[in-house]
């Protein structure tokens, strides 16, 4: 199936979606609205599971829907993106014909690709918790969206060598517990957050910063973590 939708168009189509946000939220919607909705959400998140933070919760996101479907950006690109695909489909396909040519090669001799399911999965709403029982240990590579996200270590064995866990989300927090035995890296982003790696507190606007266990090089088993979220806190401590 021919793809209609390229990378570059996606990159240019985002790049706009970008700077209209930028322009419309600034020049005409009110910064009380916006402000209400981080908030509601923001402390939704940290209120839950308590009755008052599924509403605040609740009300957040309604608001922020709100202004996003009252946003022109939006109609804009729902307008350009029909555009575009009526003239790949219905102009380009047929006054250019798509050619295929089949060609014949000896295989070359290469080694079997094994596709593996993931542990942890992407998640778009919703809490993450991970280590309520015992799992084998493998790289985590995952896409969060609003919720908390808690991963327990000290249910598994981590091999040797060196483990990775890259963790990327929009609101809420994340939080992992580690084996005491395990020397760790920590490089952690975060636009609106507290950080807590290892009882070292930092709390401010549009932070980053990396830490790393002084025999960390030289470990036998080593644990490095990726981490980067718009708006929540980071635990990071030994269990």
């Amino acid at each position: 199936m021919k793809n209609y939708l390229n990378t570059e168009t996606i990159r240019w189509l985002l790049l706009i979606i970008g700077i209209g946000l930028v322009v419309e939220l600034t020049l005409f919607t009110h910064p009380l609205t916006i402000f209400f909705a981080a908030a509601a959400i923001y402390l939704g998140l940290k209120l839950r599971p308590h009755l008052w933070g599924t509403i605040l919760l609740v009300v957040g996101i309604f608001t922020a829907a709100g202004i996003v479907m009252k946003l022109n950006i939006l109609k804009i690109i729902i307008i350009f993106l029909i555009l575009h695909f009526f003239y790949q489909y219905y102009w380009k396909t047929k006054k250019e014909p798509h050619v295929i040519k089949v060609e014949t090669t000896q295989p070359a001799n290469k080694a079997t690709m094994v596709k593996k399911e993931p542990f942890i999965k992407n998640s778009l709403f919703g809490n993450k918790k991970i280590g309520t029982q015992v799992y084998e240990m493998d790289d985590i590579n995952i896409h969060t969206g609003i919720g908390d996200t808690i991963i327990d270590l000290s249910m598994t064995m981590l091999p040797q060598g060196e483990s990775m866990i890259v963790i990327r989300g929009l609101v809420g927090n994340i939080k992992l517990l580690v084996p005491y035995d395990v020397d760790v890296y920590v490089n952690h982003s975060v636009f609106v957050g507290k950080i807590n790696i290892f009882d070292v507190q930092e709390e401010g606007f549009n932070k980053n910063c990396i830490y790393v266990s002084k025999e960390y090089s030289a470990a036998a088993r080593k644990l490095k973590i990726l981490t980067s979220i718009v708006v929540g806190d980071i635990e990071v401590r030994n269990i």
